[in-house]
């Protein structure tokens, strides 16, 4: 482009040429390229092959295609249905956390209320089949008349009859399914109304018997749409929802329903036109055609057919160089541009079972199927030709001999008549069922490898598992399930999310009111307007994590470890509460086939919680506080106790230390005497002995030594006694001593 070039922004006409030109691509590669692989697979689905049939021949068909997509869809619905949260959102920013919240509540309950589970199994078995699935999400804003009658008779009607009219116009009596906001007019989740000026609305009709008014009510209806496939289309060079010029949804509608849907009559008169293409798709699928339009249209122009293409398309319709996503609405074969709008999102969620890099359309489970039906099909047959044969072998005759008629009458015991014997010889057939039975499962075997469905997790076969260890059989279900639930993962990754991507946004941009959701602890009250979608998702069911069996016994384990923390911590402290608990027993039924979960444990408040837990302190600080008392008083009871004995100690070791002290005394003062008299027996002895020598003295020499002799002798004697008398002195002492209670003792 030069710098003198400017963008402009598009006439109605280059809008037109433009959106004509690309679903005009989209449509010729859908029907040239999509269509083909798409019928015959369906074909061979609804159970038919493309293998010839010889007359008088068996025409047995193996319905490979169908059983391995009825193989796989109820392991995705077990697996999208363990849980009353199928999706949740998330967000790094603490900010959003409510948000997170209350829209994963939301787009829960849209998804339960307004036949989400339907929606899913059939878009997953379009992904099985026809490579992909898609869900439409729009919300349709519908008036709906509301009656109420009234006698001739009463000039007012009566109170029962108000009440029912009120209810009607309310939609029940708690605003309608899931209530209202604040009992105005909002009656809950995507439902208004409009209050009429009359309590009874406006009278249209009246009879001799009673009188028929009529009021409106607003409300706003939720559709999870499954699209055909053959309604969808999307240009050659998409590759996923990021990557696109044109997506479109071409249905035949009639013209009253367009015509709801805000279109004018005139226009759409002039346009009314099926696509063929759609109804032959249609009629396949259905394995039948009844069209009655044209006789009812007859009668009724607003039930004529007309082609309606709703196409999203990215266009610099302002010219300001940026393309918008804008949604234009043409009707007819030539795409006659309707109405033409930007708008925020797509409302298409796509469902994909494989994941082919770089291809919005990637090949699907009932293709990879096709060869191995027409492969089991023909060995199959082969095999029942070959067993007929050998039960009922032909017959070779001569025809002038025998009679024909006989021959071909098959009744036992019928006579055949022969002009000559050995006329008739039966051509032998040998039985090939030894060879073609290992081909038939062989063909089997590669089947299961290709789909990951087996005889082990179909239900289990006794004899396959005779002698089989518990671990290789766990092994075998497991490796066979893994494909399955890589399946089911790509639904979930592709398909689930982008739905409640759709849900939300639907809500984001189409709800201007707060709406009241009802959950287990209640009603809780949710403003979509002031939500985005700068969030992410996650699928909420255990994929690749094991059987419902594992997943019930970790949650059970966890729970005892939740229930020892809760008594030992109380049901409020902050690493695991009541609410963690309940949602682990709730959890655990939900695994057991019990969705209704409040009805066993119901829903404590958190309020109610923290003022049970604060309660159970109070009594358990109370109780210890008596504890304390009780042990106080034992204490001081235990510490008199122990004064009074130490106080008797203290006086018997006194009364000891008085008893040692007098008896040593008594010890000492009989020693002293007992000395003094030994001592007073020596000085009397000495004395005598020094009167006997000196009179010895006197004596001849002869009697003076032997006088010396014998007082030599005399005082060894006396001083041997001394040392008996000194040796038992410190005896007696030493016994003494001995005696004296120590202090280890007196206490």
């Amino acid at each position: 482009m030069s710098k003198s070039a400017k963008l402009r922004p598009l006439s109605p006409e280059d809008v037109q040429r433009t959106i004509r030109s690309a679903l005009d691509d989209a449509v010729n590669f859908m029907e040239s390229e999509l269509q083909p692989p798409r019928a015959l697979a369906d074909a061979y689905y609804q159970g038919r092959t493309q293998l010839p049939v010889t007359k008088g021949r068996s025409a047995v068909i193996v319905t490979s295609v169908r059983d391995g997509v009825r193989s796989v869809i109820p392991s995705i619905a077990r697996i999208f249905t363990q849980t009353d949260t199928v999706a949740e959102f998330f967000s790094d920013n603490e900010e959003d956390e409510k948000l997170c919240s209350d829209a994963t509540l939301f787009v829960n309950r849209v998804y339960d209320r307004y036949g989400g589970y339907s929606a899913l199994i059939q878009a997953s078995t379009d992904a099985l089949k026809a490579r992909i699935g898609v869900i439409k999400v729009w919300m349709e804003k519908k008036t709906v008349p509301v009656h109420s009658y009234k006698s001739i008779e009463t000039s007012e009607p009566d109170d029962a009859e108000m009440a029912a009219v009120e209810s009607s116009a309310t939609g029940g009596a708690d605003g309608g399914p899931d209530g209202g906001a604040d009992g105005g007019p909002e009656t809950g989740m995507g439902m208004t109304m409009e209050p009429p000026r009359n309590p009874m609305g406006r009278l249209t009709e009246k009879s001799p018997e009673a009188e028929v008014y009529t009021s409106t009510s607003s409300r706003d209806i939720w559709h999870l749409d499954p699209i055909p496939p053959e309604e969808f289309i999307v240009d050659p060079n998409a590759v996923d929802f990021t990557n696109f010029q044109v997506i479109a949804h071409r249905r035949n509608i009639t013209i009253g329903a367009a015509v709801a849907l805000g279109f004018d009559y005139e226009v759409l008169s002039g346009l009314a036109s099926p696509d063929s293409t759609i109804l032959i798709e249609r009629d396949q699928r259905r394995d039948y055609v009844y069209d009655n339009v044209d006789n009812v249209a007859s009668s009724d122009p607003t039930s004529r057919l007309v082609l309606l293409s709703e196409a999203y398309i990215w266009m610099d319709a302002d010219g300001d160089g940026i393309p918008e996503l804008r949604r234009i609405m043409c009707g007819g074969l030539n795409y006659e541009v309707l109405s033409d709008e930007p708008v925020n999102y797509l409302p298409f969620a796509i469902f994909k079972s494989e994941l082919q890099p770089h291809v919005f359309h990637p090949i699907s489970l009932a293709e990879d199927l096709i060869q191995d039906q027409d492969a089991q099909t023909a060995m199959l047959r082969s095999i029942i030709d070959n067993a007929a044969f050998v039960n009922s072998p032909r017959t070779e005759v001569n025809e002038t001999q025998v009679n024909l008629d006989d021959v071909q009458n098959g009744e036992i015991g019928a006579i055949i008549r022969v002009r000559q014997m050995g006329q008739i010889n039966e051509l032998t057939t040998p039985s090939s069922a030894a060879f073609n039975l290992p081909v038939l499962q062989y063909l089997q075997e590669v089947s299961e490898k290709r789909t990951g469905i087996t005889k082990l997790n179909q239900g289990l076969d006794p004899d396959a598992l005779q002698s089989t260890a518990k671990v290789a059989a766990a092994a075998a279900v497991s490796a066979s399930d893994a494909r399955i639930e890589m399946m089911a993962r790509n639904i979930g990754e592709t398909g689930v999310k982008s739905l409640f991507f759709c849900i939300l946004r639907v809500a984001m941009y189409e709800l201007s009111k707060p709406q009241q959701v009802r959950t287990p602890e209640g009603y809780s009250t949710v403003n979509p307007k002031w939500w985005h979608d700068k969030i992410s998702a996650r699928v909420n069911v255990g994929l690749g994590s094991g059987r419902i069996d594992e997943k019930k016994m970790t949650l059970q384990s966890m729970l005892q470890l939740q229930l020892q923390t809760v008594q030992t911590l109380g049901p409020a402290n902050p690493l695991c509460s009541w609410t963690n608990v309940r949602e682990s027993l709730a959890n655990i039924l939900r695994l057991s086939g019990i969705h209704n979960t409040t009805a066993y444990f119901p829903y404590v408040p958190p309020e109610q919680v923290q003022a049970l837990d604060a309660q159970q302190k109070q009594s358990s600080q109370a109780a210890q506080q008596q504890q304390v008392q009780q042990l106080q008083g034992q204490m001081a009871l235990q510490k008199q106790q122990a004064d009074a004995m130490t106080a008797m100690s203290q006086a018997e070791k006194q009364k000891s230390e008085l008893k040692y002290q007098t008896d040593m005394q008594a010890l000492r003062q009989k020693s002293g005497a007992e000395v003094q008299k030994l001592q007073a027996e020596i000085a009397a002895l000495k004395a005598k002995s020094t009167i006997e020598l000196t009179k010895t003295y006197l004596q001849d020499d002869r009697e003076r030594l032997a006088s010396e002799l014998t007082f030599e002798s005399n005082m060894a004697k006396i001083g041997v006694q001394e040392k008996e008398i000194t040796a038992a002195a410190a005896s007696a002492e030493a016994s003494a001593e001995a005696t004296k209670p120590s202090n280890g003792a007196m206490q």
